[in-house]
């Protein structure tokens, strides 16, 4: 069986959470060490949709999401 994202209610509130704690911290993105380790970490995960480079449990876009430096693994890997 394929994993699928959430569903779209879902994702916005995922989404929206991870961007109101991004800018209200100041917006900063992580250093290129702490993006390639947590990368490294989705790749890996069972969770991880490769064609989309998206995470099946929020739906977020992992390669946007890892370099927020508020942003947290939703299965709490990083």
């Amino acid at each position: 069986m394929s994993k699928k994202t959430p569903n779209i209610f879902k994702m916005a509130w995922a989404f929206i959470s991870e961007v109101f704690k991004f800018v209200k911290t100041g917006a900063d993105i992580t250093d290129r060490a702490t993006f390639a380790k947590r990368w490294s970490t989705c790749i890996t995960c069972d969770d991880f949709l490769h064609k989309s480079s998206r995470c099946s449990k929020c739906g977020c876009f992992m390669k946007v999401k890892a370099k927020m430096n508020t942003a947290q693994c939703p299965k709490g890997k990083w």
